[in-house]
């Protein structure tokens, strides 16, 4: 039987086929990939957000454990309204950020981005989430009137350069060097005064003491994220949610914490000049020493113990569970271990618990990815809830080995139509907390990781 009645024919069909094909592929919100027509539909459907970030400056640190930083604040704010997880990957300056958008390994890149004609082309723009300040810096005994050097890497330079010379009245040389070099080669006597971005200067000056910082309020630029030029949907979306969070209170006090108290920079001293080197508690010495025991990456455990006690040993919960991994005395004594207000023995009988866990997830035959999920789900709400869940995603003909389907199920026991069910052993139980418990403990592991935290 002939379909077609020639080969023209044939040819229109297949014409029309690819168009309604590639229209819908661009119309259909959940198509999207990483960083290629991305929206906000698209990511939940992914289930995370992926955004690169600068390594350097307040744009993202780990301070005792914790992650922070204006641009990292800004996303988590973001992926919390998307309702998603937060990936970031972060690079040392905008030409890696910009290359890894184009080549669509990420939805957003969120630095500090002061668009020019040639950007324009080549990548979409969000609304502006900031100003970007700049600053002199000399040395404390340099003398004015020699030429000032502006950091290859600001954006606008031909911009700033006259306007800067108009103003300042003085030669000012462009630079192909980072604003990092140019504040070494002043430290050193290279040259005698550079014009870098303020937050740049403000960490200059803590590595270098003899650097004077002048801000220049009146050369201001707006600061704005990136996304790809397919992604016009996202973008879209992003700007309604910038436009709307920068004018609420929390997006106040994330600018006071970072843009408006220079109280900052000594505050986090260690992160910033040493970023991904500088500890991520008192105790990482201890936490190598027994998560290398069991096999588990140490990072992963440190995560584990912010997320119990924000890293101090005194704490207690109202059930009784103490310390820095919050061990129960029943689970001390069941380990043969008496002393668990020392720090040493605390997060050895949680390494302990941790492994346990994870023998029982391995008798189940569950993937070491999300055998790692039940194991979290498990030290936090106890094993007995998880296996209730586990009963009720098989009931309802859902996966009972994997972590999405058993975390709906352990949300869903705080209902009594499953509750109720006489698969639940334990009752009833708030499984949000736990879910949450997972999550962040996963994501806040991703930032340690993604800072090279050795």
């Amino acid at each position: 039987m002939k379909v077609f009645r020639s080969k023209k024919h044939f040819v229109a069909f297949l014409s029309f086929f690819l168009i309604f094909t590639l229209s819908c592929s661009q119309l259909n919100p959940w198509m999207g990939g990483i960083g290629k027509n991305a929206s906000i539909a698209a990511i939940q459907h992914r289930g995370k957000l992926v955004a690169v970030i600068e390594n350097s400056g307040l744009s993202f640190f780990i301070d005792h454990g914790q992650p922070l930083g204006y641009q990292y604040e800004l996303l988590t704010e973001l992926a919390k309204n998307i309702g998603v997880p937060l990936e970031l990957i972060p690079v040392d300056n905008e030409v890696d950020g910009y290359r890894l958008l184009k080549q669509g390994k990420c939805d957003i890149l969120a630095m500090n981005l002061v668009p020019n004609k040639t950007l324009i082309r080549k990548f979409s723009y969000t609304v502006p989430h900031s100003e970007l300040m700049l600053a002199m810096v000399s040395r404390q005994d340099s003398t004015s009137g020699s030429a000032v050097y502006l950091a290859g890497d600001l954006s606008q330079v031909k911009v700033l350069q006259t306007a800067l010379e108009k103003s300042q009245q003085t030669v000012v040389k462009t630079s192909r060097h980072s604003a990092e070099e140019l504040l070494e080669q002043v430290a050193v006597g290279d040259i005698d005064r550079a014009i870098v971005g303020y937050s740049k200067a403000k960490i200059g000056e803590l590595r270098f003491p003899d650097l004077k910082v002048t801000p220049l309020p009146n050369l201001q630029e707006d600061a704005c994220w990136a996304v790809n030029r397919d992604s016009k949907v996202l973008l879209e979306q992003v700007n309604t949610w910038l436009a709307d969070f920068t004018k609420s209170y929390g997006y106040r006090q994330i600018a006071l914490k970072y843009l408006q108290d220079d109280g900052v920079y000594t505050r986090y001293a260690d992160a910033l000049l040493n970023p991904g080197v500088n500890e991520i508690s008192n105790y990482d010495k201890e936490i190598k020493h027994f998560s290398d025991q069991i096999g588990w990456d140490w990072r992963l455990v440190a995560s584990i113990i912010f997320q119990e006690s924000r890293f101090k040993p005194n704490v207690t919960s109202p059930a009784g569970a103490s310390g820095l991994m919050q061990i129960m005395p029943i689970t001390a004594e069941h380990f043969g271990v008496s002393d668990i207000a020392s720090p040493r023995n605390n997060i050895r009988v949680g390494v302990m618990l941790l492994r346990t866990l994870e023998k029982h997830f391995e008798r189940e035959d569950i993937s070491e990815q999300e055998r790692i999920k039940f194991v979290l789900a498990a030290y936090n709400a106890g094993l007995v809830h998880i296996e209730d869940a586990r009963r009720l995603a098989k009931e309802y003909h859902r996966n009972p080995n994997s972590w999405r389907d058993v975390d709906f199920f352990l949300r869903m026991t705080a209902n009594p139509k499953y509750y109720k069910d006489s698969l639940v052993k334990a009752g009833r139980f708030a499984g949000v907390e736990t879910s949450n418990y997972v999550t962040e403990v996963m994501e806040r592991y991703g930032h340690y990781c993604s800072l090279a935290m050795s």
